[in-house]
């Protein structure tokens, strides 16, 4: 494959007006060099947080998970303690296990994006068909009537989104091979990824053991078997 092909636009007048059909004079300087003016390259924007509340919600989100898993987790993974008895530990190296193995996988998606960008795209299609499918009948078959009939919607959802976008998939795999050659170029971004893949590795471990540290704490024992009430759990 050869390399990529770099065009460059037609510098237009700054403010554009997409209403005036007056084609900018050419010019053969490069767009970064012109001034703003010209160039369309607009002003620099104040750095300031443009959304407020839902910073405020992550924010909160975040301290409240951490709380519960200091307030309820320790407690969870004692058995001496905790409500029910049981050993919680394999729920918490579960999740250190997939998320290894999640980060094993993002070092392989770069080369396999290049390679084959439209069989992915075509295979994760064809996935999410095979596995609501197969989801919406383990759901019939295990007797979960409601579980099934809304894997019966999804899974429709999921075969006319599949239908619609089936064509435009060779555009897709363009943008994504454009994309994954734009990241080879510059490796520095790789790093950044990598950063916040180990930052949602560290979250799920955390909120792995915040849920495990509030299901022990909701679940009840009645007659030597456990209950849970689902709604103070959710």
């Amino acid at each position: 494959m050869g390399e990529p092909v770099v065009v460059q636009g037609t510098a237009i007048s700054q403010p554009y007006n997409p209403y005036e059909h007056k084609a900018a004079a050419p010019t053969d300087q490069p767009v970064a060099q012109q001034p703003a003016s010209s160039s369309g390259a607009g002003e620099a924007q104040p750095t300031k947080c443009r959304d407020p509340i839902f910073a405020l919600l992550l924010i909160g989100n975040v301290a409240a998970i951490c709380a519960v898993a200091g307030i309820y987790g320790s407690t969870a993974f004692d058995q001496n303690q905790n409500t029910s008895g049981e050993n919680y530990d394999g729920y918490v190296v579960a999740a250190f296990v997939l998320g290894a193995i999640a980060m094993v996988f993002t070092g392989f998606c770069l080369p396999i994006m290049m390679c084959i960008p439209m069989i992915l795209i075509k295979a994760s299609l064809i996935g999410m068909l095979i596995l609501s499918g197969v989801m919406m009948v383990f759901s019939f078959m295990s007797g979960n009537i409601i579980g099934g009939i809304f894997g019966v919607v999804f899974f429709l959802i999921f075969v006319c989104y599949a239908r619609a976008v089936w064509s435009r998939i060779p555009f897709a795999s363009i943008n994504l091979l454009t994309a994954c050659t734009a990241v080879k170029k510059n490796c520095g971004v790789i790093f950044v990824a990598y950063l916040y893949v180990i930052v949602a590795f560290g979250w799920s471990i955390l909120w792995s053991i915040a849920s495990v540290g509030v299901y022990d704490q909701v679940i009840a024992t009645v007659d030597g078997e456990s209950t849970i009430n689902y709604g103070y759990y959710f």
